[in-house]
């Protein structure tokens, strides 16, 4: 979870200081949470970085835009922003989407925001519908690692 806070450029300072292939995000980009303008400062925040090396984005829960009242569409901003190759991986939608990078096939290498498993009691259970549909198919894909953000703590 990448955001805007006093982190931030912290981080990016860092990331930026490594040797880097692809920089694989797992969603929680911007935190916009349906505030347009905050998609914007997050640009320019990373948009020195972003221009440098590639950075494949996946979708979290402050993408997700959705108020049945007022919009309908999900994660529109982010559609539009983040735009991914999945015409190119054979996907009919920005959401979903494979690439090969530095000898590895990313899905083999999986991304995603929520974590299935964690040890976080708070999010126990969040990913769990997720879980019951793909992991079946990732264990037969011979899934090597699974990258996940969401619970702001390093576990494996």
């Amino acid at each position: 979870d990448l955001r805007q806070t006093e982190w931030t450029r912290s981080t990016l300072a860092h990331v930026d200081s490594k040797d880097y292939d692809v920089f694989l995000l797992p969603g929680d980009l911007s935190y916009a949470d349906t505030h347009q303008k905050l998609w914007d400062s997050f640009g320019r925040l990373v948009e020195q970085y972003a221009n440098r090396r590639p950075w494949m984005a996946t979708e979290g829960s402050h993408e997700i835009e959705f108020f049945p009242w007022i919009r309908r569409h999900t994660f529109k901003a982010y559609n539009a922003c983040w735009l991914m190759p999945y015409k190119e991986s054979g996907s009919t939608s920005n959401l979903y989407y494979s690439f090969d990078v530095a000898g590895s096939h990313i899905v083999v290498v999986v991304v995603v925001h929520v974590p299935w498993y964690n040890t976080n009691s708070a999010h126990k259970g969040e990913g769990e519908s997720m879980r019951k549909a793909m992991e079946e198919l990732l264990y037969k894909a011979r899934v090597d690692v699974v990258f996940v953000g969401h619970v702001h703590v390093y576990e494996r």
